[in-house]
């Protein structure tokens, strides 16, 4: 079987505003400084993951801004375009994009630093004990924060939905399964969107039986300024 693909989803600080929702409470600079400290954890597992397989999952980045992705914080793993407009297209771009060379596609953002190589390698599992369906990892906020599937999954699918709601992961799959493709759901995962979200992070970070160094260092980071979040 050829090897799978882990595309991640990534902006380029400078290039393109990150974190709106967090910057909204923490200002700028904290809402970059998050965000540049989970980029880099959910980089680390990335790679951990295709040590762990020995190679058989090869990351990519998604890069959204064509500028950024000629920037050297993108040279750990291959650079891919996500294309133009909303991120329904841009979904669709990169899923069937790397479906095309790749046995299986999963695609992940930058925004949940608790995902661990364990946690893909049961999406891997899920997908492999049912090739014909797509494996999503749910939020606990309706959104998802990983999609996987080795099938064609058509265009309208994936710009019938409404990102960052409530409802996302609901029409997700109801547009799925109107295109005759099966869901099946992994273990829910919590994602970072706004200052609400980092208590939860902090106390899932200090629970991980074994932190990765860049996981350690977010954590470090948060316990350090947890009085912007502070309840």
């Amino acid at each position: 079987m050829r090897p799978g693909a882990l595309a991640i989803f990534a902006k380029t600080i400078g290039l393109s505003r990150v974190k709106t929702r967090l910057a909204i409470s923490t200002g700028t600079l904290f809402a970059q400084e998050f965000y540049s400290l989970s980029l880099g954890a959910v980089e680390e597992v990335a790679a951990a993951l295709r040590t762990e397989t020995g190679g058989a999952v090869i990351p990519y980045w998604a890069v959204a801004e064509e500028a950024g992705r000629r920037h050297v914080r993108w040279n750990s793993f291959p650079v891919i375009s996500t294309g133009d407009g909303g991120l329904g297209p841009r979904l669709h771009t990169v899923y069937s994009g790397r479906l095309k060379e790749h046995g299986y596609v999963m695609m992940i953002g930058t925004d949940s630093p608790l995902l661990t190589p364990a946690l893909l390698k049961e999406a891997m599992l899920k997908l492999s004990a049912f090739p014909d369906s797509a494996v999503i990892g749910p939020c606990p906020d309706g959104g998802f924060y990983l999609f996987a599937a080795r099938i064609p999954v058509p265009e309208n699918v994936w710009t019938s939905v409404e990102y960052s709601a409530r409802s996302t992961l609901k029409e997700l799959t109801g547009s799925l399964k109107r295109a005759g493709i099966v869901v099946r759901l992994i273990r829910e995962l919590g994602d970072v969107d706004t200052v609400e979200d980092l208590p939860a992070l902090l106390g899932g970070l200090r629970e991980l039986e074994k932190r990765l160094p860049e996981q350690e260092r977010l954590y470090r980071w948060l316990h350090k300024h947890h009085k912007v979040f502070k309840p």
